[in-house]
């Protein structure tokens, strides 16, 4: 019985650490994504300028 919980509360523990983990990604990933892309077409934009 014991190991049935151990098991059980470890599949648990990972399963929410690994839903935190992707919701806390995206919300970094997003506004990274977005400086990047500013970035980008700034520098590129900048480039076409004789």
């Amino acid at each position: 019985m014991a190991g049935i919980l151990l098991v059980a509360g470890v599949m648990i523990t990972v399963l929410v650490t690994a839903f935190l983990g992707g919701i806390i990604s995206m919300y970094l990933f997003w506004p990274l994504a977005g400086g990047m892309l500013l970035l980008i077409s700034g520098l590129l934009s900048r480039r076409r300028l004789p």
